[in-house]
């Protein structure tokens, strides 16, 4: 569960820094 919830606030931390770029 630990490396799943880890995974996925990955995720969502690369997508802001994505969007972040973009903008």
């Amino acid at each position: 569960n630990n490396e799943l919830g880890g995974e996925v606030i990955t995720n969502e931390r690369v997508i802001c820094r994505m969007a972040y770029l973009q903008m």
